[in-house]
C-alpha cells in the first residue's frame, strides 16, 4: 500500500526508524502485497 509506505518513508525523514529498519519494513509489506495479490489470483 501507497499509504504504508509513505508512513515508513515520513518515519525515516523524522528520524524515528533507522534507514535499516525501513528497508526491513518495506520488505515486509512488498512480500505481505504479493502474497495478498497471489490469494487474490487464486480465488
Amino acid at each position: 500500500m501507497q499509504n504504508e509506505r509513505d508512513m515508513i518513508l515520513k518515519m525515516l525523514e523524522s528520524g524515528k526508524i533507522t534507514a535499516d529498519e525501513a528497508t526491513k519494513l518495506l520488505s515486509a509489506i512488498e512480500k505481505n502485497n504479493k502474497e495478498e495479490e497471489e490469494k487474490s489470483s487464486n480465488e
